[in-house]
This record gives C-alpha cells, sequence and structure tokens, in this order.
C-alpha cells in the first residue's frame, strides 16, 4: 500500500472504493435521503405529522441533541393548534356576522319598501308629494332593447364544500338571469340550470368536491334572451 503524507490514497470509480494496489473493490454505500413529509399538508394534517415526528425525535438515542429541542418543537405545535381554533372560531363569527348583516339591511330595504306603497296609496300618483319624500318617480315607459352579452363572469369557491359562487357585471332592462353548468368535458346536452335569479351573483350548490365545472350565464329580459356569456370553469371544494 503507497501512502501520502501518511494517508492511503483512494480512489472513487462508479460507486466503488479501490486502493493503488488494485487490490478487490469495495461496494460504496448509497446515502439515504430523508423524507420530512409535512410540506404541502393541510393544517390539521401538519399537526398530525408534526406530532409524529415529535415521537420519532423524543429520547432518540441516534439524535441526542435535535435542534430545536423537542421541547420548542413541542410549544410551537401548542402554538399552531391554539391559532388553528382562533382562526376557525374567527371564521364562523365573520360567517355569523356577515348573516345578520345581510339580514339588518334586508330590513332596511323591506321597510323602504313599505314607505314606498304608502307614499304610492296616499299621494294618490300627485308627484310632487312623491318628490317631497326623496322617492322618485317613474317616468314612461320606453323600450329597453336586445339583452347584451353578459360580461366578467368570475368564479369563487363557495362557503361549504360542493359548492362555487358566480358573480358577473349587471345588465341593465334584464328581469332575471339565467345561469347553466357542465360538468367536464363541456357537451351540449350537460348543461343544467339552477334557479334564476335577479341579482348579479349567485352560489351553484350541489357540486362534486373535486370534479372541473363550466358555468355560463345569460339576461333575460320581458321581450327576449341575451347571448350566453363567455364559459369559465373552476374546480369544486
Amino acid at each position: 500500500m503507497k501512502y501520502l503524507d501518511e494517508t492511503p490514497l483512494l480512489y472513487m470509480d462508479s460507486g466503488l472504493f479501490m486502493d493503488d494496489d488494485s487490490g478487490p473493490a469495495t461496494k460504496r454505500n448509497k446515502m439515504a435521503k430523508v423524507v420530512v413529509g409535512i410540506s404541502g399538508l393541510s393544517d390539521l394534517n401538519v399537526i398530525k405529522r408534526a406530532n409524529e415526528l415529535k415521537a420519532g425525535m423524543t429520547g432518540n438515542v441516534n439524535i441526542t441533541t435535535p435542534d430545536p429541542t423537542v421541547i420548542a418543537y413541542g410549544l410551537l405545535i401548542t402554538n399552531a393548534e391554539q391559532l388553528i381554533t382562533t382562526a376557525n372560531t374567527s371564521a364562523e363569527k365573520a360567517k355569523q356576522d356577515t348573516a345578520a348583516k345581510d339580514a339588518a339591511i334586508q330590513a332596511i330595504v323591506d321597510a323602504s319598501n313599505l314607505w314606498g306603497a304608502q307614499v304610492q296609496k296616499e299621494s294618490k300618483g300627485d308627484p310632487t308629494i312623491i318628490n317631497s319624500t326623496n322617492m322618485g318617480v317613474k317616468g314612461p315607459y320606453t323600450p329597453v332593447g336586445p339583452m347584451p352579452q353578459v360580461g366578467n363572469l368570475s368564479l369563487s369557491v363557495g362557503d361549504n364544500p360542493g359548492e362555487l359562487d358566480a358573480q358577473w357585471d349587471p345588465v341593465y332592462g334584464r328581469q332575471t338571469y339565467q345561469v347553466e353548468w357542465c360538468v367536464d368535458p363541456v357537451s351540449a346536452t350537460g348543461w343544467k340550470d339552477i334557479t334564476p335569479t335577479k341579482k348579479s351573483q349567485t352560489t351553484i350548490p350541489g357540486l362534486t368536491s373535486g370534479s372541473k365545472v363550466w358555468v355560463r350565464v345569460r339576461a333575460v329580459g320581458a321581450e327576449d334572451a341575451g347571448p350566453w356569456s363567455s364559459e369559465i370553469s373552476k374546480f369544486v371544494p
């Protein structure tokens, strides 16, 4: 065996260790790669996986000084669990607050319409009296004309699994909007209607989570229905 600076001279070739005397080659051991398996998981699955890792590192005779320590890692888990609970509570409260707000707004709308009916009755159609209440006077009927194509249709995740929310630009003169959806791939016979809406937004319920759904909408007037909007798609949560 030859030496350089008192160190055996070794060569590595194609995964084999060989000394310079061309003795028997020794198979090199390949280094295993660590898979932590925690990235990309949902919040609850991150916590589950973290507890598995914590259990594996606790008292491990091979990794005796984990960095961060097992105690510090456990505090990270506890903090995350508390914040998940807080976030879920806040989301539920926000949902309740939104429902209460919507109900309050609707109560104002309903009361205003009651006033309108009263003013209509007591004014006997006198525009001076009507204008004195800061209510408007309806002008003579003029035809609206053909319904235009609905623009800027967009889809977002609904409040519940299996729901998509659709929004679009309002169309003047429409009576209702017709909304249809179709599971990918699109086919002429695959379109299904939902309940017509007078608002420029709606929720599409009863969809299959994980499926890709296409949606289209058109404005329906007193005399005709406009052309369908562009069809857009989204995966159902």
